[in-house]
């Protein structure tokens, strides 16, 4: 016989209100975080919103069950229970797989929308079939067919509906599209039980109430706890997501912005080396646009021998460390400039994915350095290596001659007659004769050493390389020749000689200081063998000087008090 029943329309409000908070939560979920991650943690977030969303809807099929108030006690079977609760998952997987990607094909939204639709129909068929001691459901086939499609269809359209709603993923649209599923889900699930006649056997035992229809109750209480627990932490977990995002949204914002304005050139590499990116100030220093640069490989602007050093720093980089070195780049033009790199990880999640090097144009400051460094170690007259140069030079052939076990030469130079020059015709004319001075040096010595000029009219050259003494002669007297050649200087002719001395290693001294004062002392006993000629060191020129000099203190004693006097004695007196 047929079951009277009332039907409690406070409950189908209720159902609706706790199916769309439902919906609501599971599309948060799905919108801002599964949407915002990848691997794992986007199935992990997809599982969340599933599972809170399907709680929802199986809580409103017992809910729109438990509306009616039925005639006979009611109790339950849990294998169907479970199959329910698994189909109100399913359909709603279904729906927030749709919405998780960044885009709802058409194929996709018929297929989930539809399966979605059908899952739900099958609801309010299911859901009865979980009573056990209760009037027993009974469907027309094409009429649940017919409602199936129907269903099915609704949630195709609300699908589509919902998704354009959420492409601004602001709260409140996110809101109509919660309400409208969950009013679908609730009008699918409410309508199929209206749909369903109701008939009771004769021997179904009557039951007032049960242990199984308590248990029902706990978990509806606590699918709905659930479900309304969940809802709040997402609010909040949402106002913390915005801000988060915000702040990170400044800060990227901040970092776009410094690197598309910086005044020194950004490139954005891949860690393979292919240039992503690159700033206006990229363009600028290397001349080409971004069409020319997107095709350049790593190392085709680098100057062929800071390549390597490039490449190393690279990999260094892209296993986590910040790299800063000089190298050099080639402008599109052609022309050389000297730039200082710093290579940054680019860090996404502790991985690195990417390199930015930060690329400063450092010609002018190495041009300066060049010209300081230059002016410190060389004659500003002549160009020639000054004394300090000089000797750093000879300090370093000393030590690697003597592990290589070769000879070297020292030969000290003074022009003779050079202040009757710079006397009688000015300091310019002076000036002019060193500077062609250095020129002959340089000629006579080609590439056998180094030439230098000490101060004043003294000159030196250092010859390595294994030189022997027949060689040092000869160059010697090169220089000799080719200081012999007058020299023509505003018109006039200037004929000067110079006087050379030279001491050889190891012989004549295996240190700076005692060849340099050897060959010095060869320098002056060449002066006082008459000049325009060299002369080896020899260790008896230090008695013959200690005696010049010996004799040089005795007159300047005698000198001072009046111990020495000139007599005149006429011819023939």
């Amino acid at each position: 016989m047929e079951l009277q029943s009332s039907y409690n329309a406070t409950m189908v409000v209720l159902s609706c209100l706790m199916a769309s908070i439902a919906c609501y939560t599971g599309l948060s979920m799905a919108l801002q975080y599964a949407a915002a991650s990848t691997g794992r943690a986007r199935l992990a977030w997809l599982a969340c919103g599933t599972a809170v969303m399907g709680a929802g809807v199986w809580a409103v099929c017992f809910y729109e069950i438990n509306a009616y108030k039925w005639a006979t006690g009611i109790d339950y079977e849990y294998a169907t229970v479970i199959l329910t609760l698994a189909i109100a998952a399913a359909s709603a997987a279904l729906i927030l797989r749709a919405f998780s990607g960044s885009t709802l094909r058409k194929r996709a939204l018929l297929v989930r929308g539809g399966l979605a639709g059908i899952c739900a129909a099958a609801l309010p068929f299911a859901g009865p079939r979980t009573m056990r001691y209760s009037p027993l459901p009974r469907f027309d086939p094409p009429t649940f067919v017919s409602f199936a499609l129907g269903v099915a269809l609704m949630f195709i359209v609300i699908l589509w509906i919902a998704y354009k709603l959420q492409t601004s993923r602001g709260p409140r649209r996110k809101a109509i599209a919660g309400l409208l599923l969950g009013t679908a889900y609730t009008a699918s699930i409410h309508i199929g039980l209206t749909l369903t006649s109701w008939k009771s056997p004769e021997d179904v035992p009557v039951v007032i109430q049960s242990s199984s229809s308590a248990t029902i109750s706990f978990f509806l209480g606590f699918a709905t706890l659930f479900v309304i627990g969940i809802a709040f932490a997402a609010i909040i977990m949402e106002r913390f997501w915005k801000a988060q995002m915000r702040r990170q949204l400044e800060r990227d914002m901040r970092i776009e912005s410094l690197f598309r304005h910086s005044q020194d050139a950004v490139f954005s590499y891949s860690l393979d080396g292919k240039l992503l990116d690159a700033n206006l100030a990229a363009f600028r220093l290397t001349g080409y646009d971004w069409s020319e640069l997107s095709g350049l490989k790593l190392n085709d602007m680098i100057s062929p021998e800071y390549q390597h050093t490039v490449s190393v720093n690279f990999r260094h980089t892209i296993e986590g460390q910040s790299r800063n070195f000089d190298c050099a780049l080639i402008h599109r033009g052609g022309r050389r400039l000297e730039v200082n790199n710093t290579n940054v990880p680019v860090l996404v999640e502790g991985q690195v994915v990417g390199v930015y090097t930060i690329v400063r144009d450092i010609t002018e400051r190495k041009q300066a350095e060049w010209q300081m460094n230059h002016m410190a170690h060389h004659d500003e007259l002549t160009g020639l290596p000054n004394r300090r140069l000089f000797e750093q030079q000879l300090v370093k052939a000393i030590s690697d001659q003597q592990q290589d076990g070769q000879s070297a030469a020292v030969l000290f130079l003074d022009i003779d007659r050079f202040k009757l020059v710079n006397d009688s015709q000015g300091h310019d004319v002076g000036d002019l004769l060193l500077r062609s001075v250095a020129d002959r040096l340089r000629e006579a010595v080609k590439h056998a050493g180094i030439v230098a000029r000490l101060g004043g009219d003294e000159f030196s050259v250092l010859l390595t390389g294994g030189i022997t003494r027949e060689e040092a002669q000869a160059i010697a007297a090169r220089i000799n020749r080719e200081l012999d050649i007058p020299f023509s200087l505003r018109g006039k002719d200037v004929h000067i000689t110079a006087s050379i001395g030279i001491a050889l290693f190891p012989e004549d001294g295996d240190s700076l200081i005692s060849l340099m004062k050897n060959a010095d002392t060869a320098m002056y006993s060449a002066k006082e063998n008459g000049k325009n000629t060299y002369n080896f060191y020899d260790f008896s020129m230090n008695d013959s000087l200690f005696e010049r000099v010996q004799l040089e203190n005795e007159l300047r004693k005698a000198v001072d008090p009046g111990g020495v006097f000139l007599v005149y004695q006429p011819p023939g007196g």
